[in-house]
């Protein structure tokens, strides 16, 4: 019997199948109902979505917990290598809580078939599961103790997810790099930076990486790019004011002016940065023909 076919069947009223949920025994009959096929779905949990690594250790899905736990590294390791949108940050850890509610019910199922299954083999042809994951029923202290052991081992892990991400060379300030043939990367060290950099109109998109002493943590982060023109060196002219609330990071890479439009003027630039309305600091570049 597979298991698409022995989950239909599937009822506390067996005393096997009770020994193995027990607590809110009457929940999971009603969810089996309700689903033909309660191993791939069986409906919506809310503790698994609210506190997934707790719920999960509660009914003893240890290899789950873990999973739950990587998925988080995982994010992290994402987040940390961009200058992150706030909906980014707070989304991707929604999703994976979103996940575990829509598939806890599920993945419990599929533990249940697995050891009627273990229950109903042959000792002799079956190899025997090992002790810690065959447990039955739930426990609190699992599911206190197992996500504490769990975020102890990720610790090292995360501390060098930490100072791989968020340590730089680079001083807070506010860096401007060219896209030489569509390079994006940002500057990384202090021999990538020039101050008041010279670029060749025409050559390539001019950007600017900002580096904070704090997060921006949502408040509005605003940039004034104004021109002079050499000719008249006494005079700066307004051309581009653009703000966000969007940014979250203390590191946030934009693009300031695009050197190839024929459009774009030879002369001095200068960049401007506000963040939640106060001047933060400025940098200069030039545009030239040659």
């Amino acid at each position: 019997m597979n298991k698409d076919q022995s989950s239909s069947y599937l009822t506390t009223q067996s005393p096997p199948i009770y020994e193995i949920v027990k607590n809110n025994h009457e929940y999971y009959d009603k969810k089996w109902k309700k689903h033909k096929k309660p191993n791939n779905y069986a409906g919506w949990n809310w503790p698994a979505f609210i506190i997934p690594p707790f719920w999960l250790a509660y009914r003893y899905m240890y290899g789950w917990t873990l999973l739950y736990f990587i998925f988080i590294v995982a994010e992290l390791t994402l987040l940390s290598a961009i200058s992150f949108y706030s909906e980014i940050t707070f989304l991707l850890p929604i999703l994976t809580h979103f996940f575990f509610g829509l598939k806890g019910n599920a993945f419990f199922t599929r533990r249940v078939l697995k050891l009627i299954q273990l229950t109903n083999s042959d000792t002799e042809k079956t190899k025997p599961a090992v002790p810690l994951f065959a447990k039955k029923g739930t426990s609190w202290i699992s599911a206190i103790v197992t996500p504490v052991i769990v975020i102890f081992l990720l610790i090292l892990p995360v501390q060098a997810l930490s100072e791989w991400s968020f340590e730089s060379e680079l001083d807070p300030g506010i860096y401007i790099y060219s896209d030489n043939n569509n390079n994006e990367k940002t500057p990384e060290y202090n021999g990538d930076i020039v101050t008041s950099p010279v670029f060749k109109k025409y050559d390539a998109r001019i950007n600017l990486f900002y580096i904070g002493e704090e997060p921006v943590n949502n408040q509005t982060f605003r940039v004034s790019l104004l021109f002079q023109d050499p000719e008249e060196p006494d005079e700066w002219e307004s051309l581009r004011d653009r703000e966000s609330k969007k940014f979250s990071s203390n590191r946030i890479s934009l693009d300031v002016i695009d050197a190839q439009n024929p459009a774009t003027k030879v002369g001095n630039y200068r960049v401007e940065i506000f963040v939640g309305g106060e001047f933060v600091g400025e940098e200069r570049f030039t545009i030239t023909m040659e």
